[in-house]
């Protein structure tokens, strides 16, 4: 491979691997704002509807739960990319460079575990719909009156209705389909770096000799032409 082949690639998987650590902390900060808005407005909501004497309870674990699940992978992904940003950078000794292997296996495990939180998470966003529970005294509340509450406490039925839900299900795509993108770099980047630590066998070591030489021998012949 030419010096500029490699450089083009070195070049393409530094931008790869930025893009997945930059997707990574907007989905981590959008998981974080969705989840804290989500909890904000039902323990709001529960305490209006205290106040009116209604004992209301708001389920959401259907897009809490894969939602940190979800957080777990991009913080994952968050420390594997940056840690192959850095590496790409440094000429590590060959001691340490035996145990690379653990880099390229880590980008796997969190291709795949984007991937089995990601879809939960958009398929919990696009048609989940908030529980609810509730009673008036001793009296349990019917449904259709426990959603007219939770409208008129400000909440949404769908999750959908919330722009931030919509944002955290949507930014987790482009950022799982580049942590898949990073582990295949990241492999390719492994291969070449075992190359590197590999020593010559004696039949390569000994073609280069001859390649060498032959070159010298056709440079003598050259310099002797021109005399």
């Amino acid at each position: 491979m030419s010096s500029d082949s490699r450089k083009t690639r070195r070049t393409v998987e530094l931008i790869v691997f930025g893009i997945t650590f930059a997707l990574a902390v907007t989905c981590l900060g959008a998981i974080g704002n969705a989840l804290a808005k989500r909890n904000h407005e039902v323990g709001e909501a529960t305490r209006l509807a205290a106040t009116r004497g209604v004992y209301l309870i708001v389920a959401t674990n259907r897009l809490v739960e894969p939602g940190y699940a979800l957080c777990a992978a991009t913080c994952s992904t968050i420390v594997n990319s940056l840690t192959l940003i850095l590496l790409s950078f440094f000429k590590l000794p060959h001691a340490v460079r035996k145990f690379l292997w653990i880099v390229p296996l880590f980008a796997v495990f969190n291709a795949l575990f984007l991937i089995a939180t990601c879809i939960p998470v958009f398929v919990a966003a696009r048609t989940g719909h908030l529980t609810l529970w509730g009673r008036l005294g001793t009296v349990i509340l019917p449904q259709s009156v426990l959603h007219q509450q939770a409208q008129a406490l400000g909440l949404t039925d769908a999750f959908w209705g919330k722009g931030y839900v919509k944002f955290m299900a949507i930014i987790s795509i482009p950022t799982t389909i580049f942590g898949i993108a990073t582990a295949i770099l990241a492999y390719g980047w492994w291969r070449r770096e075992q190359r590197e630590v590999q020593p010559r066998s004696p039949h390569r070591a000994y073609d280069d000799t001859l390649t060498h030489e032959s070159s010298g021998d056709e440079k003598g012949r050259a310099q002797v032409n021109q005399v």
